[in-house]
């Protein structure tokens, strides 16, 4: 089933649906042949991040002790897969940099060599190390069983208005010392909090999509933007280190220029990113949700006028 709550279902019976669906989609994944394994990881990994949201949307029903709990599973789980991602990463944002090439042209051919060599011998561990994924399917095996047994006081607003609101402050917050400081740590940061809007609101969304679709479209639009800023900046990271190795000379004074291609682009994401911020967080967060708590009301007043 879809990843968002069906007029029929209980506050809790969905959440648990809609969170075991993506567990089995992954383990599914993390179950294939080595070869395919790197497209699963990608794949595991991001629906981890859907089951966090999930858990985050529910937080004040569940407890804060068992929110925590589940949440850091997921993390660690994914945090478990993400070596292998990284190499991949930097290799597809060198690449995305290719037609300004022209500007430091022996270092991106330099940079994308070593890149590509290290992602292959990534790519070869990771077909070799089958106790870390049987050691994540492990973990989230465990914890579909502990959260079908997670009890749900609430099936109304009341259930998710807090976990909504909660997510859509720190964005605001986030957002706030990413503008102010503009450091990848807090665009990081704010990354984060409205890739867990964007799910949210995909959860949310058969209340009423003519309203919550467009406002999903806008915050993965912004979450697109600020991932390609992230993963810029790791690329960076990467050839500030690769850098400072011995090379060929002609190289080395070419990478200079490298890294400016990478930090003027990072430049047109930020201020990519503004437009898109006012659309998303152009609310206060009362007004927000009180707004998606109005349209979820009515739409469950309907649900109930039908089936009677």
């Amino acid at each position: 089933m879809a990843y968002r709550l069906m007029s029929a279902e209980r506050v809790g019976d969905g959440l648990k649906r809609i969170i075991c669906e993506q567990i089995d989609k992954a383990d599914r994944r993390l179950a294939a042949p080595a070869s395919e394994r790197a497209e699963a990881i990608w794949d595991a990994r991001k629906r981890f991040k859907k089951v966090r949201a999930a858990l985050r949307l529910v937080r004040g029903t569940i407890g804060e002790s068992a929110y925590k709990a589940e949440n850091r599973c997921f993390r660690d789980a994914g945090r478990q897969l993400s070596w292998s991602r990284d190499q991949q990463v930097l290799v597809g944002s060198l690449n995305g940099l290719r037609a300004q090439r022209a500007l430091a042209p022996l270092a991106f051919d330099a940079a994308r060599a070593e890149l590509a060599a290290q992602a292959e011998a990534a790519r070869e561990r990771l077909e070799r190390d089958v106790e870390v994924v049987a050691d994540v399917r492990d973990r989230i095996a465990g914890a579909r069983l502990r959260i079908l047994s997670r009890g749900f006081e609430r099936d109304d607003w009341g259930a998710l208005s807090p976990g909504l609101k909660r997510v859509y402050s720190d964005g605001h917050t986030a957002l706030g010392d990413a503008l102010r400081s503009g450091d990848a740590e807090h665009m990081h940061e704010w990354r984060k909090q409205v890739k867990h809007l964007w799910y949210q609101l995909r959860i949310l969304r058969t209340a009423s999509p003519a309203m919550l679709t467009p406002m999903a479209d806008q915050a993965h639009e912004l979450a697109v933007v600020l991932g390609q800023d992230h993963d810029l900046w790791l690329l960076s990271q990467w050839i500030a280190g690769w850098q400072a190795q011995p090379s060929d000379a002609e190289v080395d004074a070419d990478t200079p220029a490298l890294i400016t291609v990478v930090e003027r682009r990072r430049a047109q994401l930020h201020d990519a990113a503004q437009p898109l911020a006012r659309q998303v967080y152009g609310q206060k967060p009362g007004a927000f949700v009180g707004g998606i708590g109005a349209a979820w009301d009515a739409w469950r007043d309907q649900c109930r006028s039908i089936q009677r």
